[in-house]
Parts: C-alpha cells; sequence; structure tokens
C-alpha cells in the first residue's frame, strides 16, 4: 500500500491506516517531511526504532539507514537501501 499524499494532514492519514508495515511507515516519514517537516523528527526516530528492532540491524546498517534517511526522496540509491 502507497500512502497517498492527503490535503486534510498525516496524522490523519496514519490514523485511518492504522499498523503498517515498515515501507509504508517509511512512505508515511516521506510525506510528513514534505507536509509536516517540524514534526519529522518524531516520525524518523519512530521509524528508526523499528526498523532497528523488527530487523535486528547491527550499528553499522542502522547508521546507514540514518544517512539514507537524510538523502533527498529522489536518490534511487535510498530507496535501494532500505
Amino acid at each position: 500500500m502507497v500512502i497517498a499524499r492527503r490535503s486534510d494532514g498525516v496524522e490523519a492519514t496514519a490514523r485511518e491506516l492504522g499498523a503498517l508495515d515498515l515501507s509504508e511507515a517509511l512512505d508515511l516519514v516521506c510525506l510528513v517531511a514534505e507536509q509536516k517537516p517540524e514534526r519529522l523528527d518524531a516520525y524518523a526516530r519512530r521509524w528508526l526504532a523499528r526498523i532497528a528492532d523488527e530487523r535486528q540491524l547491527p550499528l553499522a546498517e542502522l547508521d546507514l539507514a540514518i544517512t539514507a534517511r537524510g538523502l533527498p526522496a529522489t536518490s534511487s540509491w535510498a530507496a535501494r537501501s532500505i
């Protein structure tokens, strides 16, 4: 499922969707970056905690995920890395 860009807000979209898999949650983080940049840190921290926990990432791979999060959303390298 791809999270649609909605004008009525990111939080409403997240509430409607309920539980998200990691890919959907990352889509939500990208949407927050576009629509509510002041909330990005909170959403990104939650996503990073989830990926570290669910995939049991070693520290080096978690560092890569953090670095990739800072790349533009259109970066094909960032999309392949996560």
